[in-house]
C-alpha cells in the first residue's frame, strides 16, 4: 500500500476503503438524509458555540451578509430530520 498524501488525516490502524464503498457512498448521496442530518447537526453546533462565545453569526440574507445575535437564531432539531432508509 502506498503512503497517503496527507498521513496526518489517516489513523495508523485505518484500513483502506473496501471495494464496495463506492456503492455505499453513492447510496448515501442518493438518499441524502444522512447528509442533511449532518448539515443540520453542524448548524446546531455552530449556533451553540456562537452562543457560548457571544460571537455574532454571519448569515446571508436578501443578497448581503448580516450579523445576527446567536440567541435570536433557533437551534434546529436534528431529530426532526428523517433518518432515511
Amino acid at each position: 500500500m502506498s503512503e497517503p498524501m496527507f498521513p496526518i488525516l489517516r489513523s495508523r490502524n485505518a484500513e483502506p476503503p473496501a471495494e464496495d464503498d463506492g456503492d455505499r457512498i453513492t447510496a448515501i448521496f442518493r438518499d441524502g438524509t444522512a447528509i442533511e442530518r449532518a448539515i443540520v447537526a453542524s448548524f446546531a453546533e455552530t449556533i451553540r458555540r456562537h452562543r457560548m462565545t457571544r460571537t455574532p453569526l454571519a448569515i446571508w440574507k436578501d443578497g448581503r451578509v448580516v450579523m445576527m445575535d446567536p440567541d435570536e437564531v433557533p437551534i434546529p432539531d436534528v431529530d426532526a430530520v428523517p433518518k432515511g432508509a
